[in-house]
C-alpha cells in the first residue's frame, strides 16, 4: 500500500515537473 502511495506520488511530481518549467521558461522569455 505504502508503495502505491509512493509511486502515485512520484508520478504526480513527473507531470507537474513539466508545468513549472513551463511556467518559468515564459516568465525567463517574458523578461
Amino acid at each position: 500500500m505504502e508503495r502505491a502511495l509512493e509511486k502515485e506520488r512520484k508520478e504526480r511530481m513527473l507531470e507537474t515537473v513539466p508545468e513549472v518549467i513551463r511556467v518559468i521558461l515564459s516568465e525567463y522569455l517574458r523578461k
